[in-house]
């Protein structure tokens, strides 16, 4: 039996249309976010080798090697900094408290080798470096090239193709976080940026979900117009999920991304970790890819997790069997 030839073209038309509705959105940009970074403690550098520095970042340093197609379109890298820099006397720091993580300013090149876009400076340890460390932490990121987001709400801006993104860092383990001063800078940044990220410090060391105060503070930062809720401390991962903003919009949050290169090796769960790459368009998230590592006690360096077991115990930490996908394409 014979078609029409208009009829024919018509559900070719509408095939092609139906493919162009499915096929994931191109990005504008993406950001990988990941958790906490310890380069000393009592100050002995964590990274050293015989032979000079050892490159923690292992599986990172090539990222294009871990995230698919990540050279077609500028990728943004963010990570919690715990480890102040710039101790103007070595003694000062040496065989100190081991919960001080107060590093020499040498120790900077650990970040420069894992490509960091931003750092925040907004934890408990930010004083460990006592008098001026805060300053000279900030002189010496600059001096690298590290963008950074400290004290006093002041967000960081970064202009991209589609506009700006905003982040703002706050940290309620030293002291309760101003919740209603927060919010109000999350309004104003949302009035300047396409974008707005907030990083907090918040929760328990090595508790496994998000604690009820967690849970408020990121509602009334959704609420705020966030669209990006970027936890850490616990240094261990907490769950991801979608928050519905008062305004209808969808915002995502990590209340805990564990640790990214740090030295807690007692506990497996420290060294089980994930950095979590965001892909927007015209300002929105079209698609989440997570990526399992863990750091190697033996090596002191990040590698893929290739054990299929430990890959879902971090899936399933994360929850991200019931992450809903909200029209956003999540790959892992």
């Amino acid at each position: 039996m014979k078609y029409p030839v208009n009829l024919m073209r018509g559900v070719l038309a509408l095939a092609l249309l139906a493919i162009v509705a499915c096929s994931p959105q191109s990005a504008d940009y993406s950001i990988t976010f990941g958790g906490d970074i310890i380069l000393t403690r009592a100050g002995d550098p964590l990274y050293k080798s015989i032979e000079g520095t050892t490159n923690s970042w292992g599986v990172l340093e090539k990222p294009q090697k871990v995230f698919k197609n990540s050279m077609k379109m500028p990728d943004y890298f963010f990570a919690n900094l715990e480890s102040p820099l710039g101790a103007a006397s070595e003694p000062l720091i040496k065989n100190s408290d081991d919960l001080n993580l107060c590093s020499a300013a040498d120790q900077s090149g650990v970040l420069t080798k894992g490509h960091l876009t931003l750092v925040s400076l907004v934890n408990n340890h930010r004083n460990d470096c006592q008098i001026n460390g805060i300053e000279e932490t900030r002189r010496i990121l600059e001096q690298n090239q590290i963008l950074f987001v400290g004290l006093d709400l002041i967000p960081a801006y970064i202009e991209t193709s589609n506009g700006k993104i905003a982040i703002i860092a706050a940290e309620d383990v030293t002291i309760p976080i101003d919740v209603d001063s927060l919010v109000s800078h999350v309004k104003r940044a949302r009035q300047i940026a396409q974008v707005v990220i907030v990083s907090v410090h918040w929760g328990n060391e090595y508790q496994t979900g998000p604690d009820s105060r967690q849970q408020e503070i990121a509602q009334q930062l959704a609420d705020a117009g966030a669209d990006v809720i970027w936890g850490h401390h616990p240094h261990v991962l907490q769950k991801m999920e979608w928050l519905n903003a008062a305004s209808g919009k969808k915002t995502l949050v990590f209340y805990s991304l564990g640790n990214l290169i740090a030295d807690q090796w007692m506990l497996d769960d420290a060294q089980r970790t994930a950095v979590v790459r965001i892909s927007f368009h015209n300002s929105k998230i079209v698609k989440i890819q997570v990526i399992p590592l863990f750091m190697d006690f033996s090596t002191r360096r990040l590698k893929s997790v290739n054990d299929s077991m430990i890959k879902n115990q971090i899936f399933q930490r994360l929850k991200l069997d019931t992450l809903e996908n909200r029209g956003v394409v999540i790959d892992y």
